[in-house]
């Protein structure tokens, strides 16, 4: 296999075990990256499994729910090989002969690279399909498939395994023409890499949710059970503020430009608190902005996420009070 440039990010972090032989001792900078990263991850990790095990098992599921569930797998998958791609960095710089394993890191580098790829489906598929319900609501509470959040779901999971494949095995070392280059099949891959993420799904998650953004604002009807829609909002800010940095970083390295030493140890340590913070996002607003011992886990879920249908209601209330008006006058 050719090494892919459009995972050079966790590429470049893990293949620093080849150098590690020559110098087995982190920098100071390093440790505490490296510590954050797996401190991190260890709250990422326990917070995305209580939502699981809640909106699992405890709490019943609707529309909005099944994507959170599958977010949350998907951010747990992602954090667990952060989690472990620490360690590996960790001890490839003590014991770099423990670590020699292409076939783990490889194997490593597809799960990172598959649960990010599906985060980001899934929070478009969440924005889209909640300004849809805000801008459409007849339709969303009445004509909208029952199934469709699961069927949409199984798509996305389908498509991040066809990705992560095509983007990791479509390619083989006999492609590269000169040592350092990047083969054409690798140009071909990098380009519709770029396309999907920068030019499909960035776009449309943002401009959706700009869009529903914008409408509740201008509702007042709907600004009244608002905590979904500051979920939908919060989640997807901090995806592009924390998440889409590390996909960028690999433009640097495909175009061979210069960037800081600690780059891409910072960008993943960015992409664990991506994943990390979406379940305080949904304990919080779900607690009302506050937490007090009162409060459980569960009650807070409920509350986050029980408005899910009632928000497509009131789009509905909204526009019979709109259409009522305008009769009056």
């Amino acid at each position: 296999m050719a090494d892919m440039p459009i995972n050079a990010t966790v590429e470049s972090w893990l293949n620093e075990t080849e150098l590690a032989s020559d110098n087995c001792t982190l920098s100071n900078t390093d440790k505490i990256l490296s510590t954050l990263c797996l401190a991190v991850s260890m709250i990422g990790l326990i917070g995305n499994g209580t939502v699981f095990f809640f909106l699992g098992f405890l709490i019943k599921r609707n529309r909005f729910t099944i994507y959170i569930l599958n977010l949350a797998v998907a951010d747990f998958t992602f954090l667990l090989c952060c989690s472990i791609g620490v360690l590996y960095f960790i001890v490839a710089h003590e014991d770099p002969e423990l670590v020699q394993n292409d076939a783990a890191q490889l194997t490593l580098e597809i799960f990172f690279s598959f649960g990010y790829n599906m985060s980001l489906y899934l929070l478009t598929a969440i924005s889209v399909e909640r300004c849809l319900s805000v801008i459409f609501p007849i339709w969303y509470q009445c004509r909208r498939p029952n199934h469709q959040s699961l069927i949409t779901c199984a798509l996305l999971w389908v498509l991040s395994i066809v990705v992560t494949s095509v983007e990791y095995f479509s390619c083989h070392e006999e492609d590269h023409v000169h040592e350092g280059d990047s083969s054409p099949c690798e140009h071909i891959i990098f380009t519709l890499m770029c396309l999907l993420n920068f030019l499909i799904f960035t776009p449309l998650m943002v401009v959706f949710s700009l869009i529903l953004l914008v409408r509740v604002r201008r509702d007042s009807i709907m600004r009244q059970s608002s905590k979904l829609y500051i979920i939908v909002v919060a989640t997807v800010v901090i995806f592009l503020v924390f998440a889409l940095p590390m996909r960028l970083v690999s433009l640097l390295e495909y175009e061979h430009l210069e960037y800081p030493d600690h780059l891409v140890l910072l960008t993943i340590l960015f992409s664990t608190l991506s994943s990390s913070l979406n379940p305080l996002v949904y304990f919080f607003v779900g607690g009302q902005w506050k937490w007090s011992r009162r409060s459980s886990i569960r009650t807070a879920l409920r509350a986050a996420f029980n408005d899910a249908l009632d928000s497509s209601q009131n789009g509905m209330e909204s526009i019979a009070s709109t259409t009522t008006y305008g009769a009056h006058d």
